[in-house]
């Protein structure tokens, strides 16, 4: 097998992972939505237009760029409707372009509302549009033949640039201090995928979850303070029965030691 690996999406978690791998030595390309874009990812990675409007135009690409892995990163976005049609044109392609493995990034929000410890076993209970959309394509990857694929769920994205100091600084009257957090750095996500592209065989879904779960107000008063920012306030109880998710299989599975297992750690801005 080659080492040509299409990611979908330029953004957040894409673009870092794009110049990770390539300079792990994979030839990258990634993709962005608009069609004049100028910028550029990094030397070693290829940045081209995809747009899952234009289902033939994809599937052309895909066949042109020989890509044997397709990383899927792309999140809902409030103009785009249509987000499961999108996941299906890529899914279409991706049979019509001879790719073998599909890697899906997920999030812990198929979970919806559910409580307790969350783990790679427990059932999906989507809330939002979104969350549904992810896992009618989780399941259809599922089902998939033409080529090998898995999920990886990601719970909540951070890192300096994404700071979770000013998710809630200031705000007043929050909800559920004694809720656990579920979070996980940049780096982290970027260390999975990069250890998932390397394993065989690949399971069905994995989970990306920082070990360490402190509450939200313990969290987020630290991460505010870190940046100096006014710390939020909370009512005086509730949430410790939210659910707390568990990532801890899927790193021993793909020996993965978690480089920002502390989050609260990991928002200390030096």
């Amino acid at each position: 097998m080659n080492n040509n690996i299409i990611i979908i999406g330029s953004g957040w978690l894409g673009s870092p992972l794009a110049v990770h791998l390539a300079n792990q030595g994979y030839r990258v390309t990634a993709t962005t939505r608009a069609p004049n874009e100028t910028r550029s990812i990094a030397d070693n990675v290829a940045l081209t237009a995809l747009n899952t409007a234009h289902p033939s135009h994809v599937t052309s690409t895909l066949s042109k760029l020989n890509a044997t892995t397709m990383i899927v990163a792309i999140p809902p976005i409030r103009d785009n409707n249509n987000y499961f049609e999108s996941l299906m044109v890529l899914s279409n392609a991706a049979k019509e372009a001879n790719i073998k493995r599909v890697l899906f990034i997920s999030s812990s929000s198929v979970w919806g509302t559910n409580t307790g410890l969350i783990d790679e076993q427990s059932e999906v209970s989507p809330a939002s549009d979104s969350a549904k959309a992810m896992v009618r394509f989780e399941q259809h990857l599922e089902q998939q033949t033409d080529f090998s694929s898995t999920t990886l769920r990601l719970t909540g994205l951070f890192n300096v640039q994404r700071h979770p100091g000013r998710f809630l600084a200031g705000r007043t009257g929050l909800a559920n201090p004694d809720a656990v957090v579920n979070m996980i750095h940049q780096h982290d996500c970027i260390g999975l995928i990069t250890q998932l592209l390397q394993h065989q065989p690949w399971q069905s879904v994995y989970i990306g979850c920082a070990p360490s779960h402190p509450t939200r107000k313990d969290f987020y008063t630290h991460a505010a303070a870190q940046l100096g920012l006014t710390a939020p306030e909370f009512v005086n109880a509730g949430g410790s029965d939210a659910k707390s998710i568990s990532g801890d299989a899927s790193a021993a599975q793909l020996n993965y030691q978690y480089v920002y297992a502390d989050i609260m750690q990991a928002t200390e801005v030096n």
